[in-house]
């Protein structure tokens, strides 16, 4: 041998022994639990680094409950109703109108901007028969001022309406 020791005793040419005993003990384990060598906390063994703080449920955030549809097909019902009043004067019309836009808004509102067909379809048919309500109101009001004012209109009225059957 030389003078540098470079082995420390180790002797490359005895071959190799198993040692004796339980081989965890050579690396301090204590029997038992497995877990335990890493220094899990006692309790759920899933849980190698302890239970995050708060609620066990919400570690990626809980799924939302789904969202009722009623404030949806109310502004759906709603607008539908809406055009279908359009000629009763325009009032019911704008009146269905007006809560079927506030129903669809609130509904996408309840839902972080996310509306659904059905309260888009309420949106659109509410904003029509509104539309379309004070056409009609207008109008309706304009031929009850003239045949109030003015005779020879009340008199074409009445000859349209003998035309159609409506009046003897």
């Amino acid at each position: 041998m030389d003078g540098n020791n470079f082995n420390n005793g180790y002797d490359p040419n005895a071959g190799y022994q198993a040692p004796a005993g339980d081989p965890n003990a050579a690396y301090g384990a204590p029997a038992g639990d497995p877990n335990a060598a890493y220094g899990a906390p006692a309790g759920d063994p899933n849980m190698a680094y302890g239970a995050p703080a708060g609620d066990p449920n919400m570690m990626y955030g809980a799924p939302q409950q789904p969202q009722s549809k009623g404030k949806a097909i109310a502004a759906l019902v709603l607008g539908i109703v809406g055009l279908l009043l359009c000629c009763c004067y325009g009032i019911p019309a704008v009146i269905c109108g007006i809560i079927a836009i506030i129903l669809a808004n609130s509904y996408k509102n309840d839902n972080n901007g996310q509306g659904s067909g059905m309260s888009k379809a309420g949106f659109v048919l509410g904003l029509i028969a509104l539309i379309l309500g004070v056409i009609y109101g207008v109008y309706d009001f304009y031929v009850i001022y003239r045949m109030n004012t003015d005779p020879s209109y009340q008199k074409q009225i009445m000859d349209v309406y003998r035309q159609m059957g409506l009046m003897n």
